[in-house]
């Protein structure tokens, strides 16, 4: 009976070892389809809510003469004014259910203290989740033939890592920041190691009754390298997960490049069908260095600021032209070797290139690289090395209506989209009322960003342009977190700008559906409101549900874009 059970074994290897594994490969490819669809799909979503954005001309925007902002301004000319509205009627339908889905599942459910991923990217997870168990399992029997397994996990390398690099192709075609696809990037890596892990499982369960035969197995070149792939895939993935990555990032960061080429090169010499996948990934991962090094990394003469509640103001001149809510990478020698960080642009300074020449950076002190940045003198200049810009960050000054809520250091995108609407309206732009909400934890940090809010609110008095600022002050003796749903607690008004009646400080805690509420209430039906939210999780998350609360197909298309910062 043990005979013919190693004779069944033996039987088993050798029709697996036989297997046409062009087969395999044509499921491989089924895989590959589905994620290009995904992204294909996602393509044609972000250039048609492009053009239907150009399609809706909000009202006004004949104010603005620049011709570089609309392309196709003559082209009205040439259409009848009955089919310009109805096609701007049915610009405007689209895009108000588009707004309105997309709010909807930008809802971050909880648990306590737990934020879980936005109710979208679960339905995502849920979907990804369910195409690759039927390809894995689609004519196939898995206990006979594990390969299948092996070949899809192959198949998620090469975009795994497109998903990762900075200059992502997917960032060019979906309009989708790297930082958001590097979260996608850690759901596919995710699908890679449950695949080796089936792989790898279900062919030493075929080998384990046959002692002999597995000690066989185990000593060929084929499983040594197999054994030591999935290891290293192992390592890669525990050495990722949060606790290491956000309170070991320096270590996590060099392991992970490390680990993540030995993988390459293992798997690789595991088996000869890997290098046709993963010298896909390498050739992206290649674009993405020559771009970054040769294109967009730029030399720098930096400038230190020391500002009350440590915070750094880092003012940098070079020949890169970012926007207002552009991200750059930052290597300053003086204090740090090798370390980028990366910074929001808060200011664009005139005095060079349109949108270029000189910007401006701040810093919270909360890591070393920021504690060393703070150490340095007021006033130090330095050579500083610089990469970006990066991000997608909203056109805000194409909405009638815009909120910006921040907490903390976040108001360095905020703030910088606020300038960009104030230039905005100086040329006639169609932004009107803009509410700046900033959450802090100290009257201190109000400094970081005093003069900007002053010179704002003197550009638009006796104006027709609408700037509220609330900002509300959680001091020192309110300590704790901020809890979900939480209303507002006020202790009275503080003394405010200049006792300019557009500017609330308020002590407590704002709730962003309060907030949010007021400032929809004042907008009109067809009006489009954008808001944008940047801080911590927490905040984002409020903002987020506030948004999915309050969104409809009736009342006013709210538009959201939130930044996550974690301090």
């Amino acid at each position: 009976m043990d005979q013919d059970s190693m004779d069944m074994g033996m039987d088993m290897s050798m029709i697996s070892a036989t297997l046409p594994y062009t087969i395999e490969l044509l499921y491989a490819a089924y895989l590959c389809a589905f994620v290009c669809t995904a992204i294909l799909f996602l393509t044609l979503r972000y250039h048609l809510v492009h053009l239907l954005q150009r399609v809706d001309t909000p009202e006004g925007s004949d104010q603005n003469p620049s011709p570089a902002s609309s392309p196709s301004a003559s082209a009205p000319s040439t259409i009848s004014p009955f089919r310009l509205r109805n096609s701007q009627r049915t610009a405007e339908r689209l895009l108000r259910i588009n707004s309105y889905l997309t709010n909807k599942l930008s809802y971050t459910p909880y648990i306590g203290p737990l934020f879980l991923p936005a109710v979208g990217t679960i339905l995502l997870g849920l979907v990804f989740t369910s195409i690759i168990a039927t390809v894995l399992l689609l004519n196939a029997d898995l206990i006979l033939n594990p390969n299948r397994a092996g070949f899809l996990a192959l198949t998620t390398v090469p975009f795994s890592i497109a998903l990762a690099n900075k200059n992502s192709i997917i960032t060019a075609l979906t309009g989708i920041s790297h930082e958001k696809l590097n979260r996608l990037h850690r759901w596919m890596a995710t699908a890679t190691v449950i695949l080796a892990t089936v792989h790898m499982s279900l062919w030493i369960d075929q080998w384990r009754p046959f002692v002999w035969f597995l000690n066989l197995q185990l000593e060929s070149t084929k499983v040594i390298y197999g054994l030591a792939t999935y290891s290293t895939l192992c390592l890669l993935f525990l050495l990722s997960l949060p606790p290491i990555r956000y309170r070991l990032f320096r270590f996590f960061a060099f392991l992970h490049r490390l680990l993540a080429l030995l993988f390459l090169i293992l798997v690789c010499l595991h088996t000869a069908y890997a290098p046709r996948f993963i010298l896909t990934g390498l050739l992206l991962l290649l674009l993405d260095n020559l771009i970054s090094y040769s294109i967009k990394t730029h030399l720098s003469r930096a400038r230190i600021s020391i500002l009350p509640a440590r915070c750094t103001r880092l003012t940098l001149a070079c020949d890169l032209s970012p926007r207002a809510g552009h991200h750059v990478y930052v290597l300053v020698p003086a204090v740090s070797w090798w370390q980028w960080h990366p910074f929001t642009v808060s200011a664009i300074l005139p005095g060079g290139k349109t949108g270029g020449g000189a910007f401006t950076v701040h810093a919270q002190a909360v890591g070393r690289f920021t504690e060393r940045l703070y150490a340095l003198k007021d006033g130090t200049e330095c050579l500083a090395i610089v990469a970006g810009p990066y991000g997608v960050p909203p056109r805000v000054d194409t909405y009638g209506a815009v909120l910006l809520v921040a907490g903390g250091s976040g108001a360095t995108f905020t703030m910088g989209l606020l300038k960009e609407m104030m230039r905005s309206v100086e040329r006639g732009g169609v932004t009107k009322r803009v509410e700046f909400v900033w959450c802090i934890s100290g009257q201190a940090q109000l400094a970081w960003f005093r003069k900007d809010l002053d010179t704002a609110l003197l550009s638009t008095m006796d104006t027709n342009f609408s700037l509220t600022i609330r900002i509300f002050i959680r001091e020192e003796g309110d300590d704790g977190p901020v809890d979900i749903g939480e209303c507002f607690q006020s202790s009275g008004p503080l003394k405010s700008f200049d006792c300019d009646p557009r500017v609330q400080l308020v002590t407590g805690r704002a709730r962003a559906e309060d907030v949010l509420r007021g400032f929809v209430g004042d907008c009109a039906a067809g009006e489009g409101v954008c808001v944008v939210a940047c801080g911590p999780s927490s905040l984002v998350a409020d903002v987020s549900n506030a948004v999915a609360r309050t969104s409809s197909l009736s009342g006013p298309r709210i538009d959201l874009h939130c930044e996550r910062y974690s301090l």
